[in-house]
């Protein structure tokens, strides 16, 4: 159990993870959208463990789970990420995913129901992008909604509880409704 006693069971944690995802995506400054990445990846990748131990897994269960979702590229990036964050840089005698973390300036467009673009709705935003290889690169807004989405799947799976209404990928955008 978590020394902070709203965190009591993996549904807390990934609240959490939405939280963060969120402020990632609408942080409008290089040191918040970092921060945010931050705390989004460590969160993400704790997860692993919330659910290990909710889930009373064994060694060689454990062992299973951590490959079962390093089977998904989003939960390796998160995964890596985290651990050069929270290590202080990517330990290279083993083989990481990502090779850096940055922030440049993208353009959003907004789109209707029909996927049409909404006429001038361009907006410029400062957001992260995660480079995952030379030539391969992820946006923030699609590496939050994969990562997410993936710890939905495993919960799901594993029949952890949660409430859906808490993890909606529009709220990770940003979307009111």
């Amino acid at each position: 159990m978590s020394a902070i006693k709203k965190f009591d069971h993996p549904k807390e944690l990934l609240y959490k993870l939405h939280r963060e995802g969120r402020r990632a995506n609408l942080s409008t400054n290089e040191v918040d959208i970092v921060d945010s990445v931050f705390n989004f990846c460590v969160t993400g990748h704790s997860l692993r463990d919330w659910i290990i131990k909710h889930l009373q897994l064994n060694e060689p269960q454990k062992t299973q789970f951590h490959n079962n979702c390093n089977q998904n590229d989003y939960l390796k990036y998160c995964r890596d990420i985290a651990n050069s964050s929270k290590h202080f840089g990517l330990d290279f005698s083993k083989q990481s995913t990502v090779s850096c973390v940055n922030t440049e300036e993208v353009e959003f467009i907004n789109i209707d129901a029909t996927g049409n673009q909404v006429q001038n709705s361009a907006v410029n935003k400062l957001a992260a992008k995660i480079q995952v290889s030379q030539d391969n690169s992820l946006h923030l807004i699609m590496f939050v909604h994969f990562v997410a989405e993936a710890y939905k799947e495993i919960f799901k799976a594993n029949n952890i509880e949660f409430d859906e209404s808490l993890t909606n990928s529009a709220l990770l955008a940003g979307a009111q409704y």
